[in-house]
């Protein structure tokens, strides 16, 4: 199956929405076009966003340049587990999440990270841990990877919907990354619950 053609049948069964994330406390800022040629040797973690981090300009506000070269962030798929929203933030709020399920997909990006970028990250992604998981790129390539999934104690089962402010940078991120309309257009219903 083509995850990429934008088929209807790409998030069949991916989503449960419940969850959000939270706002950062600090930021960084910095142009994407900064990103020094020196440290694209150093980068040697593979981060996997299917969040609001798909969104560029968060990336850069939390851990400076995002290296946008040689086709990176790439798109992959994240088989067998599908987005939720139920990440009880220390706000209240719900952020997104992912858990196992069979035959579903989470789509998202992987951006090739400093160990220093990912520490700077772990302040913004209190609630998560970091897990390893294995994502496939749009070409085939298996790709192992860092990404963030809620600690069991900030799942919530309440049934909470995440804030539109927060859905709106998942959805802007999603749209700038090329992420098929169908599993955009997904992600935007839950703005109308």
């Amino acid at each position: 199956m083509d995850l990429w053609s934008g088929r209807q049948n790409i998030i069949a069964n991916s989503w449960s929405l419940s969850v959000t994330e939270k706002q950062p406390t600090t930021l960084k800022s910095a142009s994407e076009n900064d990103f020094p040629k020196r440290n694209r040797n150093q980068l040697t973690i593979y981060y996997f966003a299917y969040g609001s981090n798909l969104w560029i300009e968060q990336m850069v506000r939390r851990i400076g340049p995002v290296d946008r070269s040689d086709g990176w962030p790439r798109r992959v798929s994240l088989a067998g587990y599908r987005l939720v929203f139920d990440m009880q933030g220390e706000d209240g709020n719900v952020y997104a999440n992912i858990e196992p399920k069979t035959e579903s997909n989470v789509l998202g990006v992987v951006y090739r990270c400093t160990p220093e970028a990912l520490q700077i990250m772990d302040q913004y992604e209190s609630g998560y841990e970091r897990r390893q998981v294995s994502v496939i790129s749009e070409n085939g390539e298996r790709l192992d990877v860092t990404t963030y999934v809620a600690l069991t104690d900030h799942v919530t089962s309440v049934g909470n919907l995440p804030t539109n402010e927060y859905l709106k940078r998942i959805v802007t991120g999603a749209t700038e990354q090329g992420l098929p309309e169908a599993y955009i257009r997904e992600i935007e219903r839950q703005l109308h619950k």
